[in-house]
């Protein structure tokens, strides 16, 4: 289902918004400006499926321009194995918010995003929910996430970046998350 707004109000609202209509028992995030393979929510839904303890799947993603020419990887070409992604995933964000289906129940058990992050809120859900629950990584590109000038992320300062980045590091190491396994898998990507 689709909740389209009729104003610009804004990523969190909007967010919040179509949160309060939902009535499935998953939830996949597009942004706007992003765009899915034909088969993403099909091979996402069965993941979520066949496995219960599974609670976010998420997909490889390409960057596209806004004509949508694929304009580089940023997550490398190579396959990620399931026990290599769960090791880097709580050091490094390897999927975009627009890759994503969860269980609806996280939206009230986690809260979706902290307000007081601009640029990793998604990531930070991510990791509340990998906390609780299993993390499933399709391996395929599904997922297109559009660049353009006007995108939240090119306005951000770096500055801003780097403290959110190193906020969800501080929140993986506090919650468990990371030990010497994920740091040295880490080091040698």
């Amino acid at each position: 289902m689709l909740f389209p707004s009729k104003k610009n109000v804004g990523a969190y609202k909007a967010t919040d918004l179509a949160f309060n209509k939902i009535m499935g028992k998953y939830v996949a995030i597009l942004d706007s400006h992003d765009y899915s393979h034909p088969k993403r929510i099909k091979k996402q839904v069965e993941e979520l499926e066949k496995n219960l303890k599974i609670g976010l799947v998420l997909t490889k993603y390409k960057c596209v321009d806004t004509k949508n020419r694929i304009i580089n990887n940023l997550k490398k070409e190579k396959t990620i194995s399931y026990n290599n992604f769960n090791r880097l995933f709580p050091c490094i964000n390897l999927a975009c918010n627009s890759s994503a289906m969860f269980r609806k129940k996280f939206i009230k058990e986690l809260f979706f995003y902290n307000k007081d992050l601009f640029y990793s809120y998604d990531y930070n859900f991510f990791l509340k929910i990998f906390k609780f629950s299993r993390i499933k990584f399709i391996n395929k590109f599904y997922t297109f996430y559009r660049i353009h000038c006007n995108q939240r992320t090119n306005t951000l300062k770096k500055k801003i970046i780097f403290k959110e980045n190193l906020y969800n590091l501080r929140w993986s190491a506090k919650n468990g998350l990371i030990n010497r396994g994920n740091i040295l898998i880490f080091l040698k990507n």
